[in-house]
């Protein structure tokens, strides 16, 4: 096989799993909340809400069901949906008396609470979910919770994050004996299958470069 063409092939690979983890960092992002709704006017939380991959279209909801709405920082209705809850079965006359319901809609970078209504339009359930919010809203730019000009261009200018970064480590002098610098972000599982992949190659390349040699 001549070299040029092994090469090609390398490339080709290596292009295919650089695709693939783009289009892994791209997927959609939902937001999962577990709720107990019980059939009187109770509504609690069950566990903790979670980021999850992808979600729901909500294209199919019920004309009368519980809402779901989600507020950001800046104080606006995100999103809302309904979705159904019913205490009964269809084939059968029992009743209820509680509910176990999970929901997961769109996750939005200045998410703060989600509220739940009831089909009276009664407010069941406040959920704070702030601590997955990357952009706070608050005219001050915080890296420290993740913001930068691409993802709250609402608080923070460009290159303004890394400034601010930068300042707060020139004003905390580090330790004698202490490392300063930041950790290393991890590397991901799809860049070390590249670079073990990328080693494989050379070393087949290497392998049929000596062998060719040999036969002369």
């Amino acid at each position: 096989m001549k070299l040029p063409l092994i090469l090609a092939m390398c490339a080709l690979m290596l292009c295919s799993l650089a695709i693939a983890a783009g289009d892994m960092k791209s997927k959609k992002i939902g937001v999962a909340i577990e709720m107990l709704i019980k059939n009187t006017s109770e509504t609690t939380l069950e566990g903790i809400p979670e980021l999850v991959e992808g979600y729901p279209d909500h294209k199919l909801q019920p004309e009368e069901g519980f809402t779901a709405k989600v507020y950001g920082y800046d104080g606006l209705e995100a999103y809302s949906f309904k979705f159904p809850v019913e205490f009964w079965f269809y084939d059968n006359p029992t009743i209820l008396s509680e509910k176990p319901v999970l929901i997961i809609f769109p996750y939005y970078r200045n998410i703060k609470e989600a509220k739940i209504y009831d089909k009276k339009d009664v407010l069941r359930l406040t959920v704070d979910l702030s601590v997955f919010a990357t952009c706070n809203q608050n005219g001050v730019c915080n890296p420290n919770i993740g913001e930068d000009n691409e993802l709250c261009p609402a608080d923070c200018k460009a290159g303004e994050a890394e400034a601010r970064a930068a300042e707060k480590g020139a004003e905390e002098p580090s330790e004698e004996g202490l490392v300063s610098e930041e950790p290393a972000k991890g590397v991901s599982t799809t860049t070390w299958l590249i670079v073990l992949l990328a080693v494989i190659l050379i070393a087949i390349v290497i392998g049929l470069i000596k062998s060719g040699k040999n036969k002369q």
